[in-house]
């Protein structure tokens, strides 16, 4: 008799706990899944869930589910907010994930909060009309491509934190007019700034004092650059690193170069 009350005491708790799993507002975003949420201009979001903490109900999201854009094909301006909520849950957006904004043709101008940490592989990749894109100050990794055929981007000021510029990061941003690589970056990866300014009447490239290595092609055909100063902490120049850069009318290389390139050297010859 006692062992079946037991049992049926059970049973009782385990029907108790399956009711309050359903009960309505009780279930939590899992790990890795997504929800959509509108920004101040009523764009709805796409965001994938990247942490959850169920005794504060709080969290932490990515812009995007990693393999598609977040936002409709239409959408012209972003508002990315610091904060999201979701069934309950307030989430920290602290990711411009992969493929994030990939090929939204229409979009013109996306603000990021001041909360995100690092853009993702191909995040802006052929934004073709996107003018305005400010990178938050906490940004400390930009993926391959990240904005990579953003032809009317105009200016891009890369935080001090990042330390690297990976692989054609900003190549074929042909409005760029401006640009500044901190003196946190110790590497440029190849055609990281292919083709930059090809638009631009002059464009203006400032390496910062600690890179160690810039990569193949990285600043080929810039053809609006009149003038470069490549520091004395470079080591490795990429074969071709400056090649198609035709208005070129003055360049400083690195004490520290280790050998030159040949195109380098033509360049030198002509210069």
């Amino acid at each position: 008799m006692l062992k079946r009350k037991r049992y049926m005491l059970f049973l009782a708790a385990a029907a108790a706990l399956l009711v309050l799993a359903f009960l309505p507002g009780a279930a939590k975003a899992a790990q890795g899944e997504t929800f959509t949420s509108d920004d101040v201009n009523g764009v709805a979001i796409t965001y994938k869930v990247l942490t959850e903490d169920a005794s504060t109900n709080t969290g932490t999201v990515q812009v995007g589910n990693g393999s598609s854009a977040a936002v409709d094909l239409s959408t012209t301006k972003v508002t990315v907010p610091e904060k999201v909520s979701y069934n309950g849950v307030e989430y920290d957006v602290v990711t411009i994930g992969r493929m994030g904004f990939s090929s939204r043709n229409a979009l013109e101008s996306v603000e990021m909060p001041d909360g995100v940490t690092s853009i993702g592989e191909n995040a802006f990749h052929n934004c073709e009309k996107l003018i305005r894109a400010d990178i938050p100050s906490g940004v400390t990794s930009i993926g391959k491509y990240a904005f990579a055929g953003c032809w009317l981007l105009e200016s891009v000021v890369i935080p001090e934190g990042v330390t690297e510029i990976p692989e054609a990061a900003f190549t074929a941003c042909w409005a760029l007019t401006e640009l500044i690589i901190p003196d946190s970056v110790v590497s440029i990866g190849d055609s990281a700034f292919a083709q930059v300014g090809l638009k631009s009447a002059k464009t203006s490239i400032t390496i910062g004092s600690k890179v160690k290595s810039i990569g193949e092609y990285a600043f080929m055909e810039c053809r609006s650059l009149t003038e470069i100063i490549i520091p004395d902490s470079v080591t490795t120049l990429g074969t071709s690193a400056f090649y198609g850069c035709v208005s070129l009318e003055s360049a400083v290389l690195s004490s520290g170069l280790t050998s030159i390139p040949d195109s380098m050297r033509f360049m030198a010859a002509r210069l």
